[in-house]
């Protein structure tokens, strides 16, 4: 993620608050809403014809060949057993999402690197703030959206849910979990039309230094 763990959105109008989070080899910038009641990650795929217009334009929807470390994700032999293809077709794993307010999302997972910059809050790492951290991570590429979803400025949406509840596609913080071994917590601080976010990672302690955001 960038910008210092800042978010921007607006409570009343928006109804929503995101972040921009880096994807891909060289990284490329979304700008996700953060959702506390989902795990998936996704963003509009290249291909997608029906995806609307959003922030990343046409021209800056994810595309899996222009990144060097992306990977379509096969099934029916999953990479890891939280990954829950749905459907299979043609041995690619695909997803469906339908949320309360009636839009829905569907496409294929993927597997890229995702960017973290380390900030100076709590975790258990010591890395100084102003460095990075790569992590792999397995997210939607959309190649439908409907309703809300179509119409909203943001580009996508980050899953913050556990990956242990009903999940589909793992999370971003279960990856910094397993691979960075950061703490399985997120902080969200949120008025009218900001905020800020930290992933894996508690709220500052005087002493300690290094969280993720």
């Amino acid at each position: 993620l960038s910008g210092s763990g800042v978010l921007g959105g607006a409570l009343h109008t928006l109804g929503y608050f995101s972040t921009d989070v880096c994807l891909g080899s060289p990284p490329r910038a979304f700008d996700l809403i953060v959702d506390t009641g989902s795990s998936i990650t996704a963003v509009p795929c290249a291909s997608c014809r029906t995806c609307g217009e959003h922030m990343c334009g046409a021209s800056g929807r994810f595309d899996i060949t222009a990144s060097r470390t992306a990977e379509s994700v096969q099934c029916p032999t999953r990479p890891i057993s939280s990954l829950k293809c749905e459907p299979c077709l043609s041995n690619q794993c695909g997803y469906s999402v339908r949320y309360t307010e009636g839009s829905m999302i569907r496409g294929r997972v993927v597997t890229d690197l995702a960017h973290f910059a380390h900030a100076s809050s709590a975790t258990s790492a010591d890395a100084p703030r102003g460095t990075n951290s790569s992590v792999r991570v397995f997210f939607g590429c959309q190649t439908m959206e409907t309703g809300m979803f179509q119409r909203q400025r943001a580009d996508g949406i980050l899953g913050l849910q556990s990956s242990r509840i009903r999940s589909k596609v793992p999370s971003m913080l279960s990856a910094l979990v397993n691979q960075q071994q950061a703490p399985n917590a997120f902080s969200l601080c949120l008025a009218d039309r900001t905020g800020l976010f930290l992933l894996g990672g508690r709220p500052p302690h005087p002493t300690q230094h290094g969280a993720l955001t």
